[in-house]
């Protein structure tokens, strides 16, 4: 999962100044999504460690069933 949030790093930092909500990120998960596997991306999300520092990246996690 670090590969992941270190992409959602460097999304969130593309985003900042475009965007208005950029501490929102919705994850669409179809049902048969093993539940650990959606905690780790929910996870993975929500911050980052850079230079020992903790840094927010989507605190605002929203869940949306998937498209059948």
């Amino acid at each position: 999962f670090e590969e992941l949030a270190n992409k959602l790093y460097e999304m969130k930092n593309q985003a900042l100044g475009k965007f208005s909500d950029t501490d929102k990120i919705v994850i669409q998960a179809e049902p048969y999504v093993d539940f650990q596997l959606l905690v780790n991306t929910m996870d993975a999300t929500r911050t980052i460690v850079v230079d020992q520092q903790k840094i927010s990246l989507f605190p605002d996690v929203s869940l949306a069933a998937g498209i059948l």
